[in-house]
C-alpha cells in the first residue's frame, strides 16, 4: 500500500475520493458544526454501503471552504484566526485522500465597553435613553466581558429600534461605532442614535374582502387616533383581530413615509377563513385503542365573528363524547370571549363507567400572549353505569344518579416553544373548582389542581420535568365525591410503570381513586437520527384516600426508556417502563401521540 503525507496540491491526481475529514485545534466550535459550512464532504465506508455516493476531491472547492470557515470565525469574534496548509493523507493505490485541517483560533475579541451617544441636534433627554436601555438590558447581547460577534450587532440593533419604536420614535436611526484595540484584543462599542420625530397614530384603514363587519374589526384596534405611537400596540391589534377566529390572514401594518411624517396611519388587512370547515382525525393508543374524531366549525353563526363548533369523539375510553360550542369572541373586551357548550359524554375507565349530560357557560380572558384565565360554570346530570363504590357499605360513598353543579376558576401560563414538542420554556396550569351550587347538587367539594412543567435545552439534549399536585375536600354532611372527579394515577401520561389508574387505592381489585394526588417526572430527550429521537425517564407518584394528605413513604417510582417519531401533529410515542423496587408489577408498554408532558 502506497501511503504518503502531503501538504501541497494533488496535481494531476484526478478521481481521488475523500475518505476522511477532520479538524485540529478547534476548541470553540465542534468539528460537526464546521463541517456544515463546507461543500467538501467525506463519505465513509458504511455510508457508501448505504448507497451514498462518494465525493471526489476538488482543490478549488476546498479552498473556498477554508475561506468560509475563516469568515465564520471572524464573524464570531476571532479576527486573527489562522488556517495553515491542509494535510493530505493519500492512498494512491485506492485513490483515496484523508484531509486534516489545522486551525489556530487565537484570542477572541472581547467587548470592553458599550456606550450610547445621542446626535448633537437631538432634544431627546439622556435620562430617558438611560431608562429605555435599562428596560431592555436583559435582551441586549453585547455586554462587557463577553465575546464580540457580528450577529450581536444585528440583534441589539433590532432590540434598540423596537424599544424606541415603543415610545413614539419609529424613525430612529441607530449606527454602531466599533473601536478595536489589536493590543488588548478588545472592542469599545458606541451606539450613535438619532431618534427622529416623535410620532402618533393616524387613521386606521381596514382592507380585504370579509364578511365580518368593519366595526367588529375596528373594535379590536388597540389604540386611538392621536395616541403616542407604540409598535407593540400595532402588533397587539394584529393579534386581537386574528384572535376573532374568523380570518385566515390578519395583519396590522404601520405606514411609514420617506418624509418621516409624525402621524403614522395603520392598515389592517384581513382575509376570511373558510366559513365552514371540518377536520377528521384517527389514531391509536394502548389506552384508548382506536380513536376517531371530527371537529366542524361554522364562522359567522348569527352574524359577525361568532362561531359554532361541533366536536365528536369515539374511543375505548370515551365511547361517545359530543359537545356543541357557541363562541362570542371579543366580548365584553377585545381580550375576552364567552362560550356556551351543551354536551353528552360516556366515560369508561378501569374503575368506573359513567354517562354525563350537561352544559357549561364560560368566559376566557387573554391577559397576555402567554397568560390566560377562565371562569366556567357547569351543570350536569350523571348516571353511574358501573363502579365498585356502588356496593360500598358506606351509603354516602356514591349514588347512582346525581346532579353536579360547579364553578371552575383556572389559569394557564405557557412560554414553552415549539408548540407540539417543546425544547425550552415553562408551563404552569392551575384550576380550582367548587361544587354544590344549587340545582339539587349533593356533590359538595372543592378541588385544586396544580401542574408545573419545565423544558431546558442542554446542547442537543432536552431536560424536561413535571410536578403535579391535587387535592379534594368535601363540605356538608351529605356530600360525596363523584367517581369521575376523584384522582387516579398510572398510565401513559402519568406514572408509566403502572397501567392506567392502577396506582392508588383499590377495592376488590378495582381502582377507586382518592382525594390527594402527587406526581412527578423527569426526562432526558435526545436525538437519534432524522425524525427519530429517544428518551429516558423517571416517574414518581401516588394517590391517597384522605384530603390533602401526601405520605412520602407511600410514593412509588418507575423508570423507563422510549422512542419518538416526529410528525406535523406531534411525536408518535413508544414508552417502556417498570416500577422501581416493586417486583409485583410487570413491565408496561405505552403507545400514544404527543409527549408524556
Amino acid at each position: 500500500m502506497a501511503l504518503c503525507l502531503l501538504t501541497g496540491s494533488l496535481w494531476g491526481q484526478d478521481g481521488f475520493i475523500i475518505k476522511g475529514l477532520k479538524f485540529k485545534g478547534n476548541k470553540t466550535f465542534s468539528s460537526a458544526n464546521l463541517k456544515l459550512l463546507m461543500e467538501t464532504k467525506a463519505v465513509g465506508g458504511i455510508s457508501r454501503l448505504l448507497g451514498k455516493q462518494a465525493q471526489e476531491f476538488d482543490e478549488e472547492a476546498l479552498a473556498g471552504d477554508l475561506e468560509k470557515i475563516k469568515l465564520f470565525y471572524q464573524r464570531e469574534g476571532f479576527l486573527y484566526v489562522k488556517i495553515d496548509s491542509v494535510q493530505k493523507e493519500i492512498d494512491r493505490q485506492r485513490k483515496t485522500v484523508k484531509l486534516i485541517i489545522p486551525i489556530e483560533e487565537g484570542r477572541s475579541i472581547e467587548v470592553r465597553t458599550v456606550n450610547y451617544a445621542l446626535s448633537a441636534q437631538s432634544s431627546f433627554p439622556d435620562s430617558m435613553l438611560a431608562r429605555i436601555v435599562k428596560r431592555v438590558k436583559n435582551e441586549l447581547v453585547l455586554r462587557p466581558e463577553t465575546r464580540f460577534r457580528d450577529s450581536s450587532i444585528t440583534l441589539d440593533l433590532l432590540v434598540l429600534n423596537r424599544a424606541l419604536g415603543n415610545v413614539g420614535y419609529p424613525y430612529a436611526q441607530i449606527q454602531p461605532d466599533l473601536a478595536v484595540s489589536e493590543t488588548d484584543r478588545a472592542v469599545d462599542v458606541t451606539w450613535k442614535i438619532d431618534v427622529g420625530p416623535k410620532c402618533t397614530f393616524g387613521d386606521v384603514r381596514i382592507v380585504g374582502v370579509s364578511k365580518v363587519p368593519a366595526d367588529v374589526i375596528a373594535r379590536q384596534v388597540a389604540f386611538k387616533k392621536g395616541d403616542l405611537f407604540r409598535l407593540r400596540q400595532a402588533e397587539q391589534t394584529q393579534q386581537q383581530v386574528y384572535g376573532l377566529g374568523a380570518f385566515q390572514v390578519a395583519t396590522a401594518t404601520p405606514t411609514f413615509s420617506e418624509e418621516k411624517e409624525p402621524v403614522v396611519p395603520v392598515e389592517v388587512f384581513v382575509k376570511d377563513a373558510k366559513r365552514f370547515a371540518t377536520k377528521f382525525g384517527i389514531g391509536y393508543g394502548t389506552e384508548d385503542h382506536v380513536r376517531v374524531t371530527s371537529d366542524s366549525r361554522l364562522i359567522g353563526f348569527l352574524g359577525g365573528a361568532r362561531r359554532l363548533q361541533l366536536f365528536v369523539k369515539h374511543s375505548y375510553l370515551e365511547p361517545y363524547h359530543v359537545y356543541l360550542t357557541f363562541v362570542q369572541p371579543a366580548f365584553p373586551t377585545p381580550h375576552t370571549s364567552l362560550s356556551a357548550s351543551p354536551f353528552v359524554w360516556r366515560q369508561r375507565e378501569p374503575g368506573f363507567t359513567v354517562n354525563r349530560i350537561g352544559a357549561s357557560l364560560g368566559a376566557t380572558h387573554q391577559f397576555s400572549s402567554k397568560l390566560n384565565g377562565s371562569i366556567i360554570y357547569s351543570l350536569e346530570h350523571v348516571r353511574v353505569a358501573q363502579s365498585v363504590l356502588l356496593q360500598a357499605s358506606d351509603s354516602t360513598a356514591l349514588t347512582k344518579l346525581y346532579n353536579k353543579s360547579q364553578i371552575t376558576l383556572s389559569s394557564s401560563y405557557d412560554n414553552s416553544r415549539p408548540l407540539f414538542n417543546p425544547r425550552r420554556g415553562f408551563v404552569n396550569s392551575n384550576s380550582f373548582a367548587i361544587s354544590g351550587l344549587g340545582f339539587g347538587s349533593k356533590t359538595r367539594y372543592t378541588k385544586l389542581m396544580i401542574d408545573l412543567r419545565r423544558y431546558q435545552p442542554l446542547g442537543a439534549l432536552i431536560f424536561a420535568t413535571r410536578v403535579k399536585l391535587g387535592g379534594i375536600k368535601t363540605f356538608g354532611s351529605e356530600s360525596f365525591i363523584p367517581v369521575e372527579e376523584r384522582f387516579y394515577s398510572g398510565g401513559s401520561s402519568s406514572v408509566r410503570g403502572w397501567a392506567r389508574s392502577e396506582l392508588g387505592p383499590h377495592e376488590s381489585g378495582v381502582p377507586i381513586g382518592g382525594l390527594s394526588l402527587l406526581e412527578g417526572s423527569a426526562e432526558i430527550r435526545y436525538p437519534i437520527i432524522g425524525i427519530l429521537s429517544g428518551v429516558v425517564f423517571f416517574d414518581l407518584g401516588n394517590v391517597w384516600t384522605k384530603s390533602y394528605t401526601y405520605k412520602l413513604t407511600d410514593v412509588r417510582y418507575a423508570a423507563g426508556t422510549g422512542i419518538r417519531i416526529t410528525t406535523p401533529i406531534g411525536p408518535i410515542r413508544l414508552d417502556v417502563a417498570r416500577p422501581v423496587a416493586d417486583v409485583d408489577h410487570a413491565i408496561q408498554v405505552h403507545v400514544s401521540v404527543g409527549q408524556a408532558f
